[in-house]
């Protein structure tokens, strides 16, 4: 275990090094709250509420799910496309750990910086912006983390693609454009149709994004927290086999070679 606690602390201080990534991340997201807002604010401008939303709920749903996006982001991805491409793989698969666990480790060192950031803006949103917030339950804190598992696994799985697609970078645009749309980032998915929001709901942007949001802002029954973390683990449960077999047959394609 020690080797992985080398892993981890070795990420943490990279991140730490390259802090500006990290900050880079987060102002982003702020032009993207800011644009947003103007939008929202221009809908909301005759007054009255869209739905179950007022100027302010909406608000509040805008920043959060924004914030949200700088950790369900999709840089964890194109690793292994890395790996794959300059050959480097091959020391890693030679050295004696599992590089699946290892490439866990590497996920999470990166992430807990950016973590931290967002619970201290949480907390400082509540403070000094009155921003609703509830303490969160175990059940909250489980959906949270299984979300945040299945975000590992699916980058990882759409990592695999690295084996077959020698360019990666387009899978980039294409996830920011399905975090907005699909994960409610342009516009909580509530507002959408019924028969439409509850197919959308259960699939993994709308993990990522919306219902993290919704469950930030104490918005989520226990009924609807069951709900989604059934829908979470089932995903990681076929992700975890879709990963497991394009992992197996991508390795029977490798050749090793700088590209």
């Amino acid at each position: 275990m020690n080797k992985y606690n080398s892993v981890f602390t070795n990420q943490i201080k990279i991140s730490l090094t390259y802090k500006w990534n990290i900050i880079s991340g987060f102002f982003v997201q702020f032009f993207q709250i800011i644009t947003f807002l103007f939008v929202w604010r221009a809908i909301f401008m005759g007054g009255g509420s869209v739905e179950s939303y007022s100027l302010n709920t909406m608000t509040e749903y805008i920043i959060i799910v924004a914030l949200i996006g700088v950790i369900f982001s999709s840089e964890h991805i194109f690793r292994t496309s890395g790996l794959v491409r300059n050959g480097t793989l091959t020391n890693i698969l030679f050295r004696p750990y599992s590089f699946h666990i290892e490439n866990f480790f590497v996920f999470f060192g990166k992430k807990v910086i950016e973590i931290l950031i967002l619970i201290f803006v949480i907390i400082g949103l509540i403070f000094f912006v009155n921003f609703k917030f509830n303490l969160p339950s175990y059940l909250d804190i489980l959906l949270l983390f299984s979300n945040f598992i299945l975000l590992f696994i699916f980058g990882a799985t759409l990592g695999n693609l690295s084996f077959w697609v020698i360019q990666m970078w387009p899978m980039k645009p294409l996830y920011g454009s399905l975090m907005a749309i699909l994960g409610g980032g342009l516009f909580p998915l509530d507002l959408l149709p019924n028969y439409l929001g509850k197919v959308i709901e259960v699939l993994p942007f709308s993990l990522f994004g919306y219902v993290n949001a919704k469950l930030i802002q104490g918005n989520l029954s226990t009924e609807q927290i069951s709900y989604f973390l059934l829908a979470s683990i089932t995903w990681i449960l076929i992700f975890t086999i879709i990963y497991i077999i394009t992992w197996r047959l991508g390795l029977k394609n490798y050749e090793s070679v700088n590209m």
